[in-house]
């Protein structure tokens, strides 16, 4: 192959123009011996031949490998998008049998729940009417049994009432009874104060006077039972424990008192020689001490040298303080049939048989005669204006009147 020598007056060819192909042809031609232009043109037009066959060869394979590749790829998206159609025709026929029977049960449903509030309707308008017919039952049944309470309360009220009266007529009672026949000041004003407590309890305005009346004899009953008749009676008391120092009448005051002074002197002589003595000499004489003191006691001087007999002495003492025991009991019991009696039987028989100069003498004297004073001469006072007053109130009459409302049956 001859290569042709490049014409020295053609122009150059640009150097973007000159391919590789091209340069390598200069390069084999440089080699050589010069080539003219037009075989270099015609060797770089046919380098160009072969490059563009090769790049089409190449493009028509790829395009055909990327058309089968396309065209199998269809045919597997059209496959599966056949299979998703068929599933989803499948579901959609599935799903509407499925909303069919649902809506057929939901009109079922509705049906049953349209009668069930039909028959709730009517069984509520049942229940309210028989509600209805039952409270206006009960409500003429409730005024009923309020009526009948109503008269219940008023015939307890009135008994209540009745039984408050006879229980203050028979405290008034009693009261006069304590009063007049016991000669009992203190139990007649208890009465009395229990009878005002139920009158006040009452509190009705015609009792009070009945009050007033009450008030006025409270006040009378203190008057007439100022006496210490628990300190009377302790006085008494003392005065018996001590009647045996009382002297006798016609011996002497006197004699009585020095006796236990020269007793009392010859017995601490007695005492203080006794203690220096040994026990076979004390013993017998602290045995015989007692008894002659005893014997001593039973016996009494008088002016004439008489000794008293003891048993005398002893009954007479004895009597004394039975009289004087009798007079405390009636005093402390209110028993005035049996005071007045003792106190003066006391006085009669102090008088017969004691000094009443002697001071413990004239003192329980003193004493019977105050006291028989007081109760001798004191006043009760009248309980005529409190029955006066409880008669003109008019409440101890009131009946009650049984209510005329019929009984309530369950």
């Amino acid at each position: 192959m001859t290569q042709k020598k490049q014409h020295p007056d053609a122009p150059p060819i640009p150097a973007e123009d000159i391919s590789p192909q091209m340069q390598e042809a200069n390069d084999v031609i440089d080699e050589g011996a010069p080539m003219p232009p037009e075989e270099a043109a015609v060797v770089v037009r046919r380098a160009y031949g072969y490059w563009l066959l090769t790049l089409f060869i190449v493009f028509t394979g790829s395009l055909v490998s990327a058309s089968w590749y396309g065209w199998k790829l269809f045919q597997t998206n059209a496959g599966r998008l056949d299979s998703l159609m068929a599933t989803q025709h499948t579901d959609q026929r599935t799903l509407s049998e499925s909303l069919k029977d649902t809506q057929g049960k939901l009109a079922q449903l509705n049906e049953q729940l349209t009668a069930q509030e039909k028959k709730t309707g009517a069984q509520l308008a049942q229940t309210q009417t028989e509600t209805q017919q039952a409270t206006k039952a009960l409500q003429g049944r409730l005024t009923a049994v309020e009526k009948n309470l109503a008269g219940i309360q008023n015939r307890l009220g009135q008994g209540e009432r009745a039984w408050k009266a006879a229980e203050i007529g028979f405290l008034l009672t009693r009261a006069q009874e304590r009063l007049s026949i016991a000669q009992d000041p203190a139990g007649a004003a208890v009465a009395l104060k229990l009878a005002d407590q139920r009158l006040a309890a009452l509190a009705l305005p015609q009792t009070l006077p009945v009050r007033a009346a009450i008030s006025d004899a409270l006040v009378g009953l203190r008057k007439a039972d100022d006496f210490d008749a628990v300190g009377m009676a302790l006085s008494l008391r003392r005065a018996a424990e001590n009647i045996s120092n009382w002297p006798l009448i016609g011996t002497q005051p006197e004699s009585t008192a020095t006796a236990p002074k020269v007793a009392t002197a010859a017995e601490g002589t007695a005492s203080n020689s006794s203690a220096t003595e040994p026990w076979y000499i004390r013993w017998p004489q602290f045995v015989w001490h007692p008894v002659s003191e005893w014997f001593s006691r039973q016996f009494t001087l008088t002016r004439s040298d008489e000794p008293v007999k003891a048993s005398a002495r002893v009954s007479d003492d004895r009597e004394t303080r039975l009289w004087l025991t009798a007079v405390r009991e009636g005093l402390l019991s209110r028993d005035m049939h049996r005071l007045m009696p003792s106190i003066v039987e006391a006085q009669e028989w102090i008088a017969q048989h004691y000094a009443t100069d002697a001071p413990d003498v004239h003192h329980t004297l003193a004493e019977l005669k105050r006291t028989q004073d007081f109760y001798a001469g004191r006043q009760w006072p009248s309980f005529a204006p409190i029955f006066k007053a409880w008669a003109a109130a008019g409440i101890e009459n009131t009946a009650p009147t049984a209510p005329h409302t019929p009984e309530v049956q369950p």
